[in-house]
């Protein structure tokens, strides 16, 4: 089974890997960031504003995914 991602994905997938444990934040109903917690690639380490927006970081599974070992 393969796992495609859209654009909007991979881009938030590679600001991920960039940012390691600081993360990025993002909105919590942003679709792709979504979408990345449930592959399991992302994960949310912090909420802020009663759940509105916080901090997306990348999982184990997101980084090797990005590094082509999955």
């Amino acid at each position: 089974m393969s796992v495609r991602l859209t654009a909007p994905q991979a881009e938030l997938l590679n600001d991920l890997y960039a940012a390691g444990e600081r993360g990025v934040f993002k909105s919590t109903g942003y679709s792709p960031a979504s979408n990345l917690i449930t592959l399991g690639y992302a994960k949310w380490a912090q909420r802020y504003d009663n759940g509105r927006s916080g901090k997306l970081v990348i999982t184990a599974a997101g980084i090797r995914f990005k590094t082509g070992e999955l």
